[in-house]
């Protein structure tokens, strides 16, 4: 039974939000959907001043979830973002010149007398068949042949993201933020009050303009809002690497990865778009680091991630540019990183959001999902008026957790690599990774065993794809898989294989697919 003696149940009902674009946006979306019809005012500060960082543009499928919980309907959001399928990640000279592999947001096959397939698979090799693992996925098929088409019971189950114009679904959750009572605050916060516990008061904040949609809204709002002032229960820091808030309040260092993650530099340029739209990603590694390449419906995302102490910023843009050619359609935009986290992304009434709580490099297409992960912690322990440290704390280790386990998938890209072209392979193929990760590596190369741990962001499959992809190889295979016969073994895997080639011959191409359906 609960015991309820410890409630305040006056609770937290003010909800301030600093930063809008993408995380800020989504916060708000999520917290104004999670409140509907409750006595709860959400205020978005936004300054005109902070431009998006505007690297979010590919997802991973949990972004899927996200849209349908807030009631999003699918069309809808497709037509007004841009979006395009994303059915997975093509990296391209990663292991060397020449080589590429997929990783695709699917498994490959079915279990087999209760043995994971890519065992089966394994087990395959020994018996002289020699097809590559991406044979026997659809999702990889459809991508090679540029083709896409949503899942349906008879061509297996596979998942798929998307690539969106991250301003406009920014403006998207915005406009359904204030349908839901969200008031918008044009304004550049100056400083915060925080009280000798550490809990911030109030915002002092240089104010443009307010906007609301109702007047409910505006009566809501005028509890927080107060001659310049900005009253709230908690804040929500969503200023990107400012850290505005969180910063202040602080108590620990911050998290520093970039021993492991060295690329602390991006630049960012928008090109023409692609005839062939492409249903994925492109992840192509360079001299010092790796650029992508992101296919919208009226143009191409582009940008390239690399280590400032191994490229200057000139080369770097020069590298870049050379690779789009003629269609360029924007000025560079070039920002700075650390990789790592905050300690401690919630402290007291403070909770930050996005890039605010750290930073990953998009290689694997995280930020958007990291965005909804701190989302979701904080719905899940949000608090009331007692700050029980105890669900902060667990808060904060989930988190870390989380971090950590994105931070070691993304190690795993790099410290396989046979690259020892330039200073920056030659550096980053030759670091201690951590611990956690080297197991991983060796439980596979032992007998093809996945190891999956508590808060895994990516599942057995998307390890799978990347460690078969960077050429690691099992000397081993498990022991049920041997002791089938080569006969079942062929007959299994030549049923798969035709299954998917029969499937794939019904799938459009990408760009008809959404032609004939948004």
């Amino acid at each position: 039974m609960l015991d309820t003696s410890c409630v305040d149940r006056g609770g937290v009902h003010r909800i301030l939000i600093v930063g809008g674009g993408t995380a800020g946006w989504m916060a708000a979306a999520s917290l104004s959907n999670h409140f509907r019809g409750k006595d709860c005012a959400i205020c978005v500060v936004e300054s005109d001043l902070i431009s998006p960082t505007g690297v979010g543009e590919a997802t991973i499928p949990t972004i899927r979830g996200f849209n349908s919980l807030l009631g999003i309907d699918e069309r809808d959001f497709i037509e007004k973002t841009d979006a395009t399928f994303k059915l997975g990640i093509n990296f391209e000279d990663w292991l060397d010149d020449g080589h590429s592999f997929f990783h695709p947001f699917s498994s490959y096959g079915k279990r087999f007398k209760g043995i994971d397939f890519h065992q089966i698979w394994s087990r395959g090799g020994i018996a002289g068949i020699d097809l590559p693992l991406s044979e026997y996925c659809l999702a990889v098929k459809m991508a090679k042949l540029m083709k896409f088409t949503q899942p349906r019971s008879e061509l297996g189950d596979f998942g798929y993201a998307f690539h969106f114009d991250a301003n406009k679904y920014a403006t998207y959750l915005r406009d359904y933020s204030l349908a839901l009572g969200v008031t918008r605050i044009k304004g550049h916060v100056l400083n915060a009050d925080v009280n000798h516990e550490g809990f911030i008061q109030s915002l002092n904040v240089d104010i443009d303009s307010a906007e609301s949609e109702t007047k409910l809204a505006k009566l809501k709002a005028s509890e927080i809002l107060d001659k310049g002032l900005l009253h709230a229960d908690l804040f929500v820091d969503c200023s990107g690497f400012k850290g505005l808030l969180i910063n202040k309040l602080q108590r620990k260092s911050y998290l520093d990865w970039s021993h492991w993650l060295p690329c602390d530099s991006a630049v960012a340029i928008r090109s023409k778009g692609d005839a062939v739209l492409r249903p994925f990603t492109r992840s192509i590694a360079s001299s010092s680091g790796w650029q992508w390449q992101i296919p919208l419906r009226n143009r191409t995302g582009n940008g390239y991630v690399y280590s400032g102490s191994h490229e200057s910023r000139e080369d770097a843009e020069n590298r870049l540019l050379t690779h789009i050619g003629d269609d360029v359609l924007s000025e560079p935009k070039h920002f700075s990183f650390k990789a790592g986290m905050q300690s401690e992304f919630w402290v007291n009434n403070c909770v930050a959001v996005g890039l605010s709580s750290g930073f990953l490099e998009p290689l694997e297409s995280t930020s958007i999902a990291l965005i909804q992960s701190g989302l979701s912690k904080l719905l899940t322990f949000f608090p009331d008026k007692n700050w029980n440290q105890c669900d902060i704390n667990e808060a904060n280790r989930q988190q870390q957790i989380e971090n950590e386990r994105i931070r070691d998938f993304l190690i795993l890209h790099y410290c396989l690599s046979k690259r020892k072209d330039t200073d920056f392979w030659r550096d980053i193929t030759s670091i201690v990774i951590p611990d956690t990760l080297q197991h991983k590596v060796d439980v596979f190369k032992s007998k093809g065993y996945l190891v999956c741990y508590d808060q895994e962001p990516f599942e057995r499959a998307s390890w799978l794809s990347v460690l078969t992809g960077m050429g690691v190889q099992q000397s081993g295979i498990d022991s049920r898989a041997n002791g089938l016969s080569d006969a079942e073994v062929s007959a299994f895997l030549s049923v798969t294989s035709s299954k998917v080639a029969a499937q794939i011959e019904r799938v459009p191409l990408h760009k008809d697919f959404l032609r004939m359906n948004f």
